[in-house]
């Protein structure tokens, strides 16, 4: 028994690697995240649609939600807590922009998101 334990651990090890791995891949496309969770707001930016993906799955919407908001048109994100939009490059860059001073202005709501889009 000792060793079957000790044999999971390893690969849980290794599956832990493995995901770490895949989260750094680029894939080329933005991927900016919010997720609401009790209350409070945080951002993420991903590399790649499997880290957005795993935040989506952690939270589904019954203890929180998530917004992605990426420059992937063909992405295969689930997201059933929240939404999923596709925007385009200058969009992104303009959300992304690593000018800003205060990372609030990163995407301060949907509203202001979305007329924000309407814009460009």
């Amino acid at each position: 028994m000792k060793e079957l334990l000790k044999e999971i651990k390893e690969l849980e090890n290794k599956l832990s690697d493995l995901k770490q791995k895949a989260t750094e891949y680029s894939d080329g496309y933005k991927y900016e995240a919010v997720l609401y969770c009790y209350g409070s707001r945080t951002e993420y930016t991903f590399k790649n649609e499997y880290a957005a993906q795993q935040l989506c799955n952690d939270y589904y919407g019954d203890n929180g939600i998530v917004h992605v908001y990426t420059t992937n048109p063909n992405h295969t994100i689930y997201n059933p807590g929240g939404d999923v939009a596709v925007i385009n490059s200058s969009t992104a860059a303009k959300l992304i922009d690593d000018d800003y001073e205060d990372d609030s202005d990163l995407i301060p709501d949907e509203e202001d998101f979305l007329k924000r889009l309407k814009e460009d």
